[in-house]
């Protein structure tokens, strides 16, 4: 076993006389087991300290050692033995530690602080009375979001960067401390996140109570001078101050005493200035001590007040979700564009040390130094940096007093003492003292160490506020407190001391928005030694500074005013106003609305301590502590109010709780009624007594005039119009004095472009308008209507297929609206469609879709892009129409059905009516099916007229197809389709470019089952058809189109004839009539190629797959004309032309055309009637025999005797050609007659004149 005592002289000043030097000698126990712990009677010299007779002799600068007079400071053997039990007490060997070599973190507040300032007046300066958008202040606050950002990294991954980049600046400075250096936001925001981030597990809740061993007991006690005093570990001594030097080092010489150990005393370095009085520890070179004070004047310090470290925190995290926003991360579909910095909290007024890190770096490396150096002979040399353990702060008031904020009564209870002796009481000034953190985690030892030496918050720093608090054992305020009334702070230690203190009275000074204050720290050494709190000297105070209020003046309080219960008023809540038009008839729209919506505003509420600190209770005998004031105060803190004040006629006469005092009256900005940006201003009158602020009500109503003011009944009253929505931005005003004690303002005011722009904004913050001063809450006020007051009107409309398949059509267009009134369009279509059976028809109705209509400003909703689906691919022509539902669904009663919401209603709209219809094509967008066909018929057609050249009658002949049911596979509009070959192009002749022009050719072999092809009937020689058809050839063609592809060979271009088709009901077939123009071929062949033929289709999707058709003939045009000769009426000149052939196979000859005239003798009608008038026909005469054209004359003479009777031409045509003989032999039978056969046939009636 080993026990050693360190010795430190530490001088303390010269006594009243100026004969002597003053020292406290600070005995330091270090005692060594050898081994296992043992208890502290193992060490006979302190199993009662006190009692040991000591004497002490001084040395100054290597002179002779000076007796030392120990002057009487109470030891206490007794209470030594009760703190201290020998038997009890455990020991275990002291270790210095050793903390040189860990690593301090911090961070640089003033650095911190400063950048916040510029951002946050840049922001405020930019941006004064709308909140900024995200954008703008990604760009003000650039340096911020870098912050998160880090040299184009991912936020996500800035951190491991970061924290890499500050452990090797650690390793590259081989520091354990970072020196302070300029402003690096990335860095210095990093620094403060880190500092409040520990990596460490949590500890056990609750935490358990440590078992102190003696060394920690006595260093525990190191911030209670006088009980060091009472226990003899600071024995106060004098010397004679004759003969001593100004200046050097003093230390403990010689100890006599008698106990067995080593004594090792240092020495301190001293300043010993007479004149002054003053004989203190010398402070090192650049110290931050002078004097006994702390250089508080000094660059290195600064007075912060606002709460710097939520700043940095909130700040950051702003800064996360700002860059997060703008990469779209958190974005929503109601995402505001616009945000507003976080808001600050005032942290009262703190002393901040710039690099204190690295103060504290040293002065471990100096303590580890002079651990590893003790030696009696060659003490280690300690400086008056060295020896301070702690600051008392001074502040100096209003009234020009310098105040402690460390003066105090503190008593301690042993509890191993009875009687008297158990309780000392004493006046004393605590000491601050620096707090360091580490880890819980045992393995991470590094230290946290912030740069506020203290933080004053208006009350004293070494004795707790009063009042209850939170107790550790699970006790309630009221089981903790002692005989005395005043809370208790029972012993957890092993010690078995209560120590409680308060204030001494009226030593604090007052904290006060506004007030001026300077600060001073004096130095309190390890003996708990420092100037006198009421030294006059301030040297080293800090500069003035004005005491402001970081945190914003909130907007009013809103609570609802009604009778009706908030659940029968849908869509109504606190911030949200509304009355109701049941205008369910547009006759209703004129009606005025019945309905009023009130609330009422209430200035912000505040807490005691806002109370206390904007000056209310004070007296000029100081704070009004008096029953009648704790009680209103009591009374006001603990209120409640309503969601909703259900009878407005017992509402509140003033304000129930404490109002901040700086919201002087409510502004309300953008109210219906009044002019654009302006404000209308409320005040709260408090009055008489600042307690007695006033609350007002707002009141909405129909109208369209400007808002009016019942001072009387405190009312302000709005007039909202039908269908109208107020946004009203609600907020607190404050006084031009108060405004000055806004921190945030003096910082916008101090970045200010000039004078006139520091004027602007200071006349908005005055009018409430400031959002970083005074924020605003948003009041909307609501007119609903339950149906808009206009329908709605389709402008345009295109609706469009896109794809092949597609069953939708995407429609873009406008549509005319009652914005305002509106908050839906519904676009809904009716059609009539064919159902494929004979020409049937049924109708079609759906709701294509809905439109919001988000903006009430709009007159018309364009858009773009939405689908209507109807299920199939046809073609329709659509009347689309429209109707609009109230913008105010939420406002109204869930039970209202939609038809009740809706302008036109639906119900109302007749099923076949075409108002307010807007028609469009929707166009098919599928091939259609292929035609079905069955046969294929001739068909003649006739036509009978009179013209100046006689009476005339047309046959031409065609083509009828039957086709199976159903029809219209593709919609309205279905046709049958040739698909006609339409030729190359031919670019030259001969090589030299001639024109561009189509020349008909033979269709190729791969293409012609898909084309239609014809040719002359060999048994006749008339002129040649074209190689191909072309569209002109089909004259009852009602749509034609080229370059269209097939399904069967995409790659070819063709051309399509669309004919219409009839319905033949008896047949139940449909059918297609074709007049086909062959030219002068005598019935030709053709062979037709079929399509269902879609004209109004996307492309590619107008014809069907090609069905081949059996060749078919058709019969070539004739006319019949006759004319009276102009020099014998009685003749009746006859002329019959058309196509003909020139000879056949069997006969060099043409057709044989015959006339006879036959008159009717009736009775009845049609052929039974008519009879010859002469036996013999006349045969007409072929004039153009051998040209393709045949025309064929002749004339016939009608009776005379009869004016009054009916005649008729019949002109029949004949076919030549080789027949059978009946009568001939077997083998000249067959071919070997001459034959004929009627062709042509027509009746022409004429009447005798």
């Amino acid at each position: 076993m080993k026990q050693t005592i360190i010795w430190t002289a530490l001088p303390k000043g010269i006594s009243p006389d100026g004969k002597n030097l003053l020292l406290s000698v600070l005995v330091s126990p270090r005692l060594d087991t050898g081994g296992p712990p043992l208890k502290l009677s193992a060490f006979p010299a302190f199993t009662n300290w006190p009692a040991q007779p000591l004497q002490l002799s001084i040395q100054f600068s290597g002179q002779a050692p000076v007796a030392a007079t120990i002057i009487p400071s109470g030891a206490d053997p007794a209470l030594w033995q009760a703190l201290f039990p020998p038997e009890e007490t455990t020991v275990r060997s002291f270790v210095p530690a050793d903390h040189s070599k860990q690593l301090i973190h911090s961070y640089p507040v003033a650095n911190v602080v400063e950048h916040l300032r510029k951002l946050y007046a840049a922001v405020g300066i930019a941006s004064p009375t709308d909140l900024p958008l995200i954008a703008e202040l990604a760009q003000k606050g650039a340096t911020l979001v870098r912050t998160v950002e880090g040299q184009g990294r991912e936020w996500l991954n800035l951190d491991d960067h970061l924290e890499q980049d500050l452990l090797g600046r650690y390793k590259r400075l081989k520091t354990t401390a970072l020196p302070p250096g300029p402003p690096e936001p990335a860095m210095d925001f990093f620094r403060a996140k880190h500092f409040h981030r520990f990596k460490g597990g949590k500890r056990e809740n609750p935490v358990p109570v440590p078992e102190f061993d003696f060394h920690e007991a006595v260093a525990m006690l190191g911030n209670h001078p006088l009980l060091l005093r009472r226990l003899g570990l600071v024995i106060e001594v004098s010397v004679p101050l004759a003969g001593q030097p100004a200046g050097g080092t003093v230390q403990v010489a010689e100890v006599h005493h008698q106990f067995a150990g080593d004594d090792q005393p240092l020495r301190v370095r001293y300043l010993l200035d007479t004149a002054k009085k003053r004989f203190l520890p010398a402070p090192k070179a650049a110290s931050d001590l002078a004097d006994g004070w702390l250089r508080l004047g000094t660059p290195d310090f600064s007075i912060q007040q606002v709460d710097a470290d939520g700043a940095a925190l909130k700040a950051i995290d702003f800064a996360n979700q700002l860059q997060m926003r703008q990469q779209g991360r958190l974005k929503t579909a109601d995402s505001p564009p616009d945000d507003g910095l976080p808001a600050l909290r005032a942290g009262g007024v703190s002393v901040v040390r710039t690099g204190r890190a690295v103060r504290l770096a040293n002065t471990f490396k100096t303590v580890t130094q002079a651990n590893s150096t003790l030696n009696p002979q060659n003490p280690p040399e300690l400086w008056a940096d060295d020896v301070t353990g702690g600051f008392r702060v001074d502040v100096l008031d209003a009234g020009g007093t310098w105040r402690s904020l460390c003066r105090r009564s503190v008593t301690y209870r042993v509890g191993r003492l009875a009687g008297p002796q158990a309780t000392i009481t004493a006046a004393d000034e605590g000491t601050v003292t620096a707090a360091a953190m580490q880890d819980v985690d045992p393995t991470r030892n590094d230290f946290y160490l912030h740069e506020a030496l203290f933080h004053w918050d208006g009350w004293s720093l070494a004795a707790p506020r009063p009042g209850e608090a939170i107790q550790n054992d699970g006790l309630s305020h009221g089981e903790n407190l002692g005989p005395d009334g005043k809370a208790r702070n029972p012993s957890k230690t092993s010690l078995n001391l209560e120590i409680t203190a308060e204030p001494t009275p009226k030593s604090l000074p007052r904290l006060r928005f506004g007030g001026t204050y300077r600060i001073r720290a004096r130095a309190v050494d390890v003996a708990g030694n420092s100037l006198p709190f009421d030294a006059t000297d301030a040297s080293q105070a800090s500069p003035p500074v004005t005491y402001r209020r970081f945190e914003p003046v909130e907007a009013p309080a809103v609570v609802i005013v009604s009778a009706v219960p908030l659940s029968n008023l849908p869509g109504e809540s606190t911030a949200r106003l509304v009355i109701r038009s049941y205008n369910g008839t547009p006759a209703d729209d004129g009606v005025l609305s019945p309905e009023t919506s009130e609330r009422l505003l209430l200035p912000p509420r505040t807490a005691v301590a806002t109370i206390e600190q904007y000056g209310l209770l004070d007296t000029p005998a100081g704070v009004d502590a008096t029953p009648a004031t704790w009680n209103l105060l009591a009374a006001k803190d603990a209120a409640v109010i309503p969601e909703v004040y259900a009878d407005p006629n017992a509402l509140p006469a003033e304000v129930p709780y404490l109002a901040d005092p700086f919201a002087n009256a409510a502004v309300l900005r953008g109210l219906p009624g009044t002019a654009p940006e302006s404000a209308q201003a409320v005040t709260f009158d408090a009055a008489p007594g600042w307690w007695q602020g006033k609350p007002f009500r707002i009141a909405v109503i129909e109208g369209n005039g400007p808002p009016s003011w019942d001072a009387t009944e405190r009312i302000l009253t709005v007039e909202l119009p039908k269908a109208a929505v107020a946004k009203v931005r609600l907020s607190s005003r404050v006084t031009p004095a108060d405004l000055e004690k806004l921190a945030v303002w003096k910082w916008i005011e101090e970045e200010a472009f000039d004078d006139e722009d520091r004027a602007r904004l200071k006349q908005l913050a005055l009018d409430g308008l400031h959002w970083m001063l005074t924020p605003f809450r948003e009041l909307t006020l609501v007119h609903a209507v339950q149906q808009p007051l206009a329908p709605p009107v389709i402008e345009t409309l295109n609706p469009r297929k896109i794809a092949l398949g597609d069953t939708f059509a995407t429609v873009e267009g406008t549509v005319g609206v009652h914005a305002p009134s509106t908050g839906k369009v519904d676009l809904l279509a009716r059609w009539s469609e064919p159902t494929g059976i004979g020409f049937a028809r049924k109708n079609g109705e759906s709701h294509a879709f809905d439109l919001p209509v988000a903006s009430p400003e709009t007159p018309s909703v364009p858009w773009g892009g939405r689908r209507h689906e109807f299920g199939d691919t046809k073609y329709r022509k659509v009347g689309y129409y429209a109707t609009a539902t109230t913008r105010f669904r939420d406002y109204f009663d869930p039970s209202l059905t939609a038809d009740e919401l809706t302008r036109p209603p639906q119900a109302e709209l007749p099923p076949n009516s075409d108002t307010h219809l807007f028609e469009a094509e929707v166009l098919n967008s599928a091939r259609p099916l292929a035609p079905s066909l069955l046969y294929v018929v001739p068909t003649f057609g006739w036509e009978a007229g009179e013209d100046e050249r006689g009476t005339f009658s047309r046959r031409t002949g065609g083509l009828r197809l039957y086709l199976e049911e159903p029809w219209f596979s593709s919609g309205d509009g279905e046709l049958l389709g040739v698909v006609i070959w339409p030729g190359e192009r031919d670019w030259c002749i001969s090589g030299k470019p001639l024109r561009d022009t189509f020349v008909r050719i033979q269709v190729p072999d791969e293409l012609k089952p898909y084309a239609s092809q014809w040719g002359r009937d060999p048994i006749w020689l008339s002129s040649p058809t074209q190689q191909v058809p072309s569209l002109q050839n089909f004259t009852r063609a009602v749509a034609v189109q080229t370059s269209l592809t097939i399904e069967e060979r995409p790659d070819a271009l063709v051309a399509v004839a669309g004919h219409e088709v009839g319905y033949d009901e008896e047949r139940r077939l449909f059918y297609c009539d074709l007049d086909i123009d062959a030219g002068n071929s005598y019935y030709p062949f053709v062979r037709l190629a079929l399509v269902r033929y879609q004209p109004k289709s996307i492309g590619k999707a107008e014809l069907s797959r090609v069905v081949l058709a059996d060749f078919a003939q058709f019969a070539p045009d004739r006319i019949c004309w006759l004319a009276r000769d102009a020099a014998d009426p009685a003749t009746l000149r006859i002329t019959v032309s058309g196509t003909g052939y020139r000879r056949n196979a069997s006969f060099n000859c043409t057709s044989e055309i015959e006339a006879r005239l036959e008159r009717w003798l009736g009775p009845g009608e049609g052929d039974i009637g008519w009879v010859p008038v002469s036996i013999a026909p006349v045969t007409l005469f072929n004039a153009q025999a051998l040209k393709t054209l045949s025309v064929w004359e002749g004339t016939i003479t009608l009776p005379v005797d009869d004016p009054d009777a009916r005649f008729r031409v019949v002109v029949e045509e004949y076919e030549a050609f080789l027949g059978d003989v009946p009568e001939a032999g077997l083998t000249e039978r067959f071919g070997s007659g001459r034959e004929r056969r009627l062709v042509y046939s027509d009746a022409v009636e004429v009447r005798v004149e």
